[in-house]
């Protein structure tokens, strides 16, 4: 099973979109510390479930062994502290790719070479993969868009980027198959 890690605001985002239970069914979901006690504070949408999450096993919590240490000085300056353990524990190889919302950890992600994607691309990969349908992959990328701060250009990216681009982001159960579902 892929393993990804996540941030906090990518996380609640595909939570409030219904899509985080399938994520971690999916995938081997991994969250830092940081992220941790973010997702489970108090008043945070879904923190109770993500708690129950954490307590089910369904989700994992990481410590980054190296914190102190970062080959990257981008890394430590340019995130708060959630993004900044994530692409730390990413380093650390603890992870096969990131899903991130926040623009300056996928600045970094760029100028890295890190693999991720953000939650807006979330439904596309579960469509490729076959586990959500056209119509499902429709309503739940209009869901994230309604309740998402993406700009024009990544919505625009999101609903026309090619399934080919997104396939090293699927299952390797899919990958294996060799098929590749119209996406949108």
């Amino acid at each position: 099973m892929k393993k990804c890690l996540i941030d906090s605001s990518s996380a609640i985002l595909l939570y409030k979109s219904g899509l985080f239970q399938t994520l971690m069914l999916t995938f081997d979901v991994r969250v830092g510390t940081t992220v941790y006690e973010e997702l489970t504070y108090s008043g945070y949408p879904g923190c109770e479930q993500f708690k129950k999450y954490f307590q089910g096993k369904q989700l994992e919590n990481r410590k980054n062994q190296g914190e102190e240490y970062c080959r990257h000085s981008m890394i430590t300056v340019a995130l708060d502290p959630g993004e900044r353990q994530t692409l730390l524990l990413f380093q650390d190889g603890l992870a096969d790719f990131i899903i991130t919302d926040d623009g300056p950890a996928v600045r970094c992600c760029r100028k890295l070479a890190i693999p991720h994607i953000n939650a807006l691309l979330v439904p596309r990969i579960f469509r490729i993969s076959g586990k959500i349908s056209r119509k499902v992959c429709r309503q739940k990328m209009g869901k994230l868009t309604e309740i998402g701060r993406y700009s024009s250009y990544v919505i625009d990216y999101a609903w026309k980027c090619a399934a080919s681009r997104l396939i090293f982001f699927c299952p390797e159960e899919m990958r294996k198959r060799g098929s590749v579902r119209e996406m949108i």
